[in-house]
């Protein structure tokens, strides 16, 4: 008997080796390509609590795991399916996109059998840390508050924030939801109140399903009003809605998606500027423009990826074909503007008049160490031939790996032409900014130009990194505010040392704290070094058409 359970016991690890060579186990974080066309008979789910630290383990308790429904409802294949890579590399780029999420791969486990082989997909994911303080720029309303980014597990975001509008403080709540209650659409809400303001936004959009579909719809609505209680402060009010949809004009299968859309706008804004106020347009529009759109959405299919921008490792996606939306509307409306001495200039309201706004940018991987990405915006309308209210911005940015770090190479150049008076400064990252005074900053050109070499020092957490860098920045004005004194242009160039909390994955912000010295610059300037706090949304969030609404 003893001899028998000898005979079993060296018998199973054998038998449990001849299973483990019948598998082969493949993981990845972009696609599974060696298992293309062969069929998937199982697809699980793994979410894990984010990693904290010996301190954070007790807050960590507070932490509601995100649900797999909530990962699954991501994916794009399903048990039955065969392997199809780009629906794998698709349903991967999804899940990093979401804030809620540290990683996310698939480990696919191929097992043969009597019945023949068998293919199970494992979606594994971590949670980051979804509750912390959260600080945005903007020009229109830079924020800071606490943000849930996953509330209790389902994916929902609400945000309860401090802002701060034409300098004023107020409280705002906002709430997103992916997938709208279950109804599968996109649905964000925002409010923000004020002394003597407020701000309302509603957002509608068809969840985007898979490079494949066949249509897409948006539908927004926007009133934000300031009416102040003094005569000597801004007056501002904007009311209007957007709904427009698309349909794919693009067979499936193409390296891109082209949209065809149509539908129709409305906007009512009346815009009064303090009496000493910095403006570079008119003090005062009054605005009516009702018509329907046309237009054209863009969007990569195919997409490459790199590890080497982020440290950590975190891919990152590239898409590698031109993306953008242009949309133009053709209606009626009544434009009233005064500038400066008074006068104004009355349209009736039969005026035939065309509001357009377009973005439109490309990314590329000269090598696979570096990284191009260029854009350009344009909005604003036009009557008559002449343009009112228009903005025009270019912007290019270069990357390239170096050791422990890498280079950093910045341009961008905007013109204005009569903007809105509640226009306060150029969407510009301006890295010298803090050396142009701030009666220069509102100007109708202005050009930006820096290159940096950071250098990673240390992780903070798992979701931060603390970085170092020694930066060179250009900054360049012409013709700025009239109440400006200085000349019709300015200039100033600076060189310095920084820290920065960069993020450790793709999607957020980084922070910078920079020390600098003016080198050179426009005469009188004073040759005095100092700080400044300055916050980097991440590049690909600006990559979008403007809009005239909160979203």
């Amino acid at each position: 008997m003893r001899h028998a359970l000898i005979f079993v016991a060296a018998l199973i690890p054998a038998v449990a080796r001849a299973q483990d060579q019948s598998c082969s186990a493949l993981k990845s974080e972009v696609t599974i390509g060696p298992l293309s066309g062969h069929r998937i008979d199982s697809v699980l789910v793994e979410t894990a609590s984010p990693r904290l630290g010996r301190l954070a383990r007790i807050v960590g308790k507070m932490h509601v795991r995100t649900r797999p429904d909530v990962i699954r409802r991501e994916l794009l294949f399903a048990p039955g399916d065969t392997v199809d890579t780009l629906q794998v590399a698709e349903s991967l780029r999804r899940l990093r996109k979401l804030p809620f999420l540290e990683f996310a791969r698939v480990e696919a486990s191929e097992c043969a059998s009597q019945s023949g082989e068998t293919l199970v997909l494992d979606v594994v994911t971590r949670d980051a840390w979804t509750a912390r303080p959260d600080i945005k720029a903007s020009r229109r309303s830079p924020r800071i508050g606490l943000t849930e980014r996953s509330l209790f597990g389902s994916g929902r975001t609400a945000s309860l924030e401090l802002v701060s509008r034409n300098r004023k403080l107020g409280a705002g709540i906002t709430a997103f939801d992916p997938f709208g209650f279950g109804t599968g659409v996109m649905t964000r809400a925002e409010y923000q109140r004020y002394s003597d303001g407020r701000i309302l936004g509603l957002s509608l959009a068809r969840r985007r399903a898979s490079v494949s579909d066949r249509w897409t719809g948006e539908f927004d609505l926007y009133d934000q009003r300031d009416e102040p209680r003094s005569p000597l402060a801004d007056n501002f009010e904007r009311t209007g809605g957007e709904a427009i949809g698309g349909v794919r004009i693009t067979p499936t299968g193409e390296s891109h998606a082209i949209y065809l859309l149509a539908g129709l706008e409305s906007e009512y804004s009346s815009l009064v500027a303090a009496p000493n106020a910095d403006i570079v347009g008119p003090v005062r529009v009054d605005r009516r423009f009702t018509g329907p759109q046309i237009g054209l959405s863009i969007l990569s299919a195919r997409y490459d990826t790199l590890t080497w921008l982020l440290s950590g490792g975190a891919v990152v996606d590239v898409p590698r074909t031109f993306e953008g939306e242009m949309v133009l509307g053709v209606g009626s409306g009544a434009v009233t503007v005064s500038d400066f001495n008074g006068s104004a200039v009355t349209d009736s309201a039969a005026n035939f008049m065309t509001h357009y706004d377009g973005w439109v940018g490309r990314e590329w991987l000269p090598t696979r160490s570096s990284r191009v990405v260029t854009d350009l915006w344009a909005s604003g309308y036009s009557r008559a031939g002449e343009w009112q209210s228009s903005r025009l911005r270019a912007a290019l940015a270069a990357e390239h790996a170096a050791p422990n770090g890498l280079w950093r190479l910045t341009i961008a150049q905007e013109q204005l032409n009569d903007p809105d008076p509640d226009v306060r400064a150029l969407e510009i990252y301006d890295r010298a900014l803090a050396f142009v005074p701030s009666r220069i900053r509102l100007a109708e050109s202005a050009l930006s130009v820096s290159i940096e070499r950071t250098r990673h020092i240390r992780s903070v957490g798992t979701s931060l990194e603390l970085d170092g860098s020694l930066f060179g920045a250009l900054s360049k004005r012409w013709d700025p505010s009239p109440s400006s004194t200085s000349a019709e242009d300015f200039t100033v160039g600076v060189a310095g040392v920084g820290l920065s909390l960069s993020p450790r994955r793709p999607g957020r912000g980084t922070v910078r704290l920079d020390y600098g010295f003016p080198v050179t610059g426009t005469s009188g300037i004073r040759r005095i070094p100092r700080f400044s706090l300055t916050i980097f949304p991440w590049l690909e969030s600006s990559r979008h058409r403007e809009k005239s609404g909160l979203f």
